[in-house]
């Protein structure tokens, strides 16, 4: 395995020209759970300058582009979106927290009227990684949020699972049936998409999955059965996508990387869900001001350092 990158190093893209692209690896960047005001703004923008100097192919978005306790104003929505997609010149792939529109009823606004108004302003054409590259990418059409692609030999993938409940709890300004219902959809719609995902990704040598949530968070739901159409209380809003992921990890057999935010913890969680080959990274942004290089190491899995120290990020504890 060759050394990992430190900082902003070139990456290992071109320095073993004697191995075959897909082989050589790239290291890729993560963030989320920002900007949180604006002097996370002038991060971003002072982090953008540096990054001109890095040849990262593309940037995953992991959700919560705002404080959850701000109102989800046009203003700044349009203000952290633009210092978002300003991070870089290349492809930057984004998928939706729950600050970003199920949270917004803690000022009382409408969170399904969020919802919609976010997927329009986060998905609109001058944002579209389609329009920033040749990279073949499928998107959902009902859905702009869920997205897969696939670059070299790894294949790229989100799915839309947010904090607070998966959207299920602290419902304020809206009817919770109608909620629910919306959840159930958007559970139904996680699931096909992330099975479709796996099979795309059959000839790739590995595949990410990045969300929000940290589905680790809340010891609470342990051993509760899976919210579902049959079950909206006393449920457990995660387990069905655990469940799927750690099936699909499984019959994968090569290495697959879940990506996610929602807490403080920057760190790493090898064997997931007890899969040798799965791999959990809890990205920083919530109270650790870091974005962080993702190394895909060709095929033998990934390796992560952060991008204020460039030193590598602790094992979970």
């Amino acid at each position: 395995m060759k050394q990992a990158l430190t900082g902003l190093a070139v990456s290992a893209l071109g320095v073993t020209s004697v191995l075959a692209d897909d082989q050589k690896g790239f290291e890729f960047l993560a963030f989320g759970d920002m900007p949180y005001g604006g002097s996370q703004i002038n991060y971003l923008e002072q982090a953008a300058k540096k990054l001109k100097a890095s040849d990262i192919p593309f940037a995953l978005f992991f959700g919560d582009m705002k404080s959850g306790g701000k109102r989800c104003s046009e203003k700044r929505y349009e203000e952290n979106l633009s210092a978002i997609f300003s991070i870089t010149e290349k492809p930057v792939f984004l998928t939706l927290g729950d600050n970003d529109w199920t949270d917004c009823d803690r000022k009382g606004d409408n969170e399904l009227a969020k919802l919609y108004e976010i997927r329009e302003r986060a998905y609109r054409s001058d944002y579209l990684p389609e329009n920033r590259t040749t990279m073949n990418i499928n998107r959902d059409t009902s859905y702009p949020e869920l997205v897969r692609f696939q670059y070299q030999n790894l294949y790229v993938t989100t799915q839309h699972i947010v904090g607070t409940g998966n959207g299920r709890e602290e419902v304020v300004a809206n009817n919770k049936n109608e909620i629910l219902i919306a959840v159930d959809l958007r559970d139904a719609k996680n699931k096909a998409w992330l099975e479709e995902s796996f099979h795309a990704a059959a000839e790739a040598d590995g595949m990410v999955v990045f969300i929000h949530a940290d589905v680790t968070e809340d010891s609470s739901f342990l051993g509760k059965e899976a919210c579902g159409s049959g079950l909206q209380e006393n449920c457990d809003p995660y387990a069905s996508f655990i469940q799927n992921l750690k099936e699909k990890a499984a019959a994968y057999e090569k290495p697959v990387l879940l990506i996610h935010g929602s807490t403080k913890v920057h760190c790493v969680q090898q064997g997931f869900l007890s899969e040798d080959n799965l791999t959990r990274f809890n990205g920083a942004g919530d109270g650790v001001l870091d974005l962080s290089f993702v190394k895909w190491n060709g095929k033998t899995g990934f390796e992560f350092k952060s991008f204020n120290t460039g030193k590598n990020v602790k094992a979970c504890d």
